[in-house]
């Protein structure tokens, strides 16, 4: 019996001949390249790892466990693209076991994505990188036993680099002529202390240090859960060193003070009662 073995990063090919064990380098350092190279000595491609054979497994099978492992571990916001991409995949292929999606299968649909039109470059680099997801979960998932296949075939299509804007002090004197209320808020917090959409919507009178004049940007309870990096009721930072304390500019703290005298609940965004959540804010 033929058998894998890695060494410093690349696959060899074990086998016993005439009792004695013999060794081959296979030059390659990929899973999939060194398990067709196996398949290819034990003379079928019914064989896998240890010349084990392949389970079929039924793509609505797949699908079905994959959307409920994601259902219970993303969030909403992830859990949306996950039912896009595989509605991407089942509107552009008709596999019928999940050994039959192939790199050169989503470089099909990536192709015919891409001449269809109906999204730009980044809605389609985020679906073909949910079919590769799935794919990739599969394969370390033993309940399959599915061959590991060389994904990196499969390319992000180039997205454009975005611009960057430097607003100068007459460009926002001209923004807060036209924001009122909570939009005017969001854009002295914005352009005064560097703050990202979600920091903005998830701080609290509580977190403002007045006689200092600090803001700790940090974790909060809060109860709109198509916000993102919302869990088990609170939201959170981008990262551990996004939990932080920032000083506030005098014209922001005269503004902050304003709306502290009149507010009505403990939210600074729409503290007057008409806060809304961080995907409402954002479109």
């Amino acid at each position: 019996m033929a058998t894998l073995w890695k060494r410093d990063g690349t696959y060899y090919l074990l086998w016993s001949e005439n009792g004695r064990k013999r060794m081959r380098s296979l030059g390659t350092t990929n899973r999939g390249e060194a398990e067709q190279s196996l398949a290819a000595h034990l003379g079928s491609d019914d064989y896998r790892r240890h010349g084990r054979k392949q389970r079929e497994i039924p793509c609505t099978q797949l699908r079905t466990d994959y959307i409920e492992h994601c259902r219970a571990t993303s969030k909403p916001r992830t859990m949306n693209w996950v039912l896009n991409s595989i509605a991407c995949l089942e509107k552009f292929s008709t596999p019928s076991i999940a050994t039959d999606i192939t790199p050169t299968l989503i470089q099909d649909i990536q192709s015919k994505l891409k001449k269809e039109g109906s999204c730009g470059v980044h809605g389609r680099n985020r679906k073909i990188r949910g079919i590769l997801t799935m794919m990739r979960w599969a394969e370390q998932n033993d309940r399959y036993d599915m061959p590991a296949q060389n994904w990196r075939k499969v390319k992000r299509e180039p997205e454009p680099k975005g611009r960057q804007l430097w607003f100068t002090d007459a460009n926002l004197l001209t923004l807060k002529a036209v924001c009122n209320g909570k939009w005017e808020t969001m854009l002295l917090m914005g352009a005064c202390m560097g703050l990202r959409p979600g920091e903005i919507v998830h701080a609290r009178f509580e977190n403002v240090d007045w006689d200092q004049r600090l803001l700790h940007v940090a974790a909060t309870e809060c109860d709109c859960s198509n916000c993102m990096r919302f869990q088990d009721g609170t939201w959170k930072p981008k990262t551990t060193g996004s939990d932080r304390w920032l000083p506030i500019p005098w014209a922001l703290y005269e503004h902050l003070r304003e709306l502290a005298r009149g507010k009505k609940t403990p939210w600074i965004f729409g503290g007057d009662g008409t806060r809304v959540g961080e995907a409402s804010a954002l479109t």
